[in-house]
């Protein structure tokens, strides 16, 4: 048993010693760590339970949140330092099968057919791919990105509803038109991923106007109203996920 694990006394000392450790090893992404199957795993750990569940759990939660297996696997050893020694290979195996379930599904489609935008998913891969960047240089997210939101406020549901949104979508293609991830949150949202700059505010403005006067023109659109904002990052792509997942309701 290694000498770490007696000095652990609960499973938030344990939890703190790992992202130590992880850190000095090398996680890139530090703010972007913790996990609640890291807690469920310490506290498999602590209290003698089978750690498998968690494991596999934790393996599934860094697949899905973009990190690579080899990152996974280097934090994984980095806990095996302080928990008993048998727990090593069962530890690497549950976290190996876990991350793979996520990394080898079936991709659901990328495009919405109807709008021609880009799901909610491939938002969160981007999401992920610019929080890293930011974390490699050393720079807020916050301050170099954000969040157009578009929203219509119709009475209609179904395909009276998703109609209104391909008239908004090309609204906001004519207006984010420089490499912008343009992406659809639900029947009633989108979302523009896109660089903070003097012109945001305008061109934010400008999209909701232009849909707005679009949906207005539309004789099948129906009476439909559209609000906009600039919606700030957060500090890590977990909160920025949460906070998706909020804005699509």
């Amino acid at each position: 048993m290694n000498r770490a694990w007696r000095q652990t006394a609960d499973s938030e000392a344990l939890r703190e010693q790992w992202q130590v450790l992880s850190s000095e090893l090398g996680w890139a992404y530090a703010s972007d760590w913790q996990q609640d199957s890291v807690d469920a795993l310490c506290e498999a750990m602590v209290e003698l339970r089978d750690p498998w569940d968690a494991a596999e759990r934790l393996g599934r939660d860094r697949a899905a949140a973009g990190v690579g297996l080899a990152e996974t696997l280097s934090d994984i050893d980095a806990l095996t330092t302080l928990v008993p020694d048998d727990n090593a290979e069962q530890l690497r195996r549950a976290v190996s099968l876990g991350w793979s379930e996520v990394a080898t599904a079936p991709q659901v489609s990328l495009i919405d057919p109807m709008t021609g935008l880009v799901s909610l998913g491939y938002l969160q891969l981007r999401l992920g791919e610019v929080y890293r960047a930011g974390a490699g240089m050393g720079r807020p997210v916050g301050a170099s990105h954000a969040l157009v939101i578009v929203r219509i406020r119709s009475t209609q549901t179904g395909l009276g509803r998703r109609l209104p949104m391909v008239v908004v979508a090309d609204a906001l293609r004519s207006v984010f038109d420089a490499g912008e991830t343009l992406a659809l949150l639900s029947d009633s949202v989108i979302a523009v991923l896109c660089r903070r700059d003097q012109r945001l505010p305008a061109r934010a403005g400008l999209a909701q106007t232009l849909g707005q006067r679009m949906l207005d023109r539309d004789e099948l659109a129906g009476p439909v109203s559209v609000a906009g904002w600039i919606e700030p990052l957060p500090g890590s792509v977990a909160l920025a996920t949460a906070m998706l997942a909020d804005l699509s309701r």
